[in-house]
């Protein structure tokens, strides 16, 4: 989340950081600008949860960031009430029992289940600005308010400023149900004074894994046929 003059961490991060190292200490998170564009919008949410800073105005939507001197990855934001942190991130390998603001919000398995099934059934659709922020917004529905009754209009969280947005983001909470969870994997860089961030890495299929497996026992074959010839 990038407000209008500040920027913000939009944290969530994309498959391609597991392929970043992960640095014991503690380690720099850099915004790297917008992945495919924002829309501007206006977030909020219900007590008891705090409202969030920069009066909820939101330039919404994926961006890039790096660690340390890492390469670039695809980011989205988990935490509306925090801003854009710089030298004490953390890597997670799981985000279950991640809290925010303050406490207020806690990531259960329902809600990591949920994540992964929006992923599984949004993530390829993702190409412009528009379906950015849509998934943006499902995101922080599915962070924020209780497992089965996201509303984007009147639940936890809401959104108002760009109808597209909202009816594609609600749209897919509500076809959640329609798919399995365990399609992404999700992990995290946290910290205790700005946004965390969280990582969706798609999960290969069986058959992936069998390929590769069994091109590894032909290369093992092949190299000990060669060294038998010589």
């Amino acid at each position: 989340m990038i407000p209008t003059r500040y920027f913000k961490l939009a944290g969530l991060l994309s498959g391609a950081a597991l392929f970043v190292a992960q640095p014991a200490a503690a380690s720099v998170l850099t915004y790297d600008g917008f992945t495919w564009g924002s829309v501007a919008t206006t977030v909020a949410t219900t007590a008891p949860l705090d409202a969030p800073i920069g009066s909820g105005v939101d330039s919404t939507g994926g961006f890039n960031v790096h660690i340390d001197s890492g390469p670039s990855f695809v980011a989205w934001c988990m935490d509306v009430w925090q801003w854009l942190g710089g030298n004490d991130y953390t890597y997670q390998s799981s985000i279950l029992g991640v809290k925010e603001d303050a406490g207020k919000v806690t990531l259960t398995q329902a809600k990591i289940d949920n994540l992964s099934r929006l992923a599984t059934e949004a993530y390829s659709s993702i190409n412009n600005a528009t379906t950015s922020a849509a998934f943006q917004a499902a995101v922080w529905a599915i962070s924020y308010d209780t497992p089965g009754s996201y509303n984007l209009a009147s639940g936890a969280f809401t959104m108002t400023g760009a109808s597209a947005v909202t009816l594609q983001a609600q749209t897919w909470l509500d076809g959640l149900g329609n798919y399995a969870a365990g399609g992404y994997s999700l992990s995290a860089w946290t910290s205790p004074t700005y946004q965390d961030a969280l990582v969706f890495t798609k999960v290969p299929e069986p058959a992936t894994y069998s390929l590769l497996f069994a091109g590894l026992v032909m290369m093992g074959f092949a190299a000990r046929r060669q060294a038998v010839k010589l």
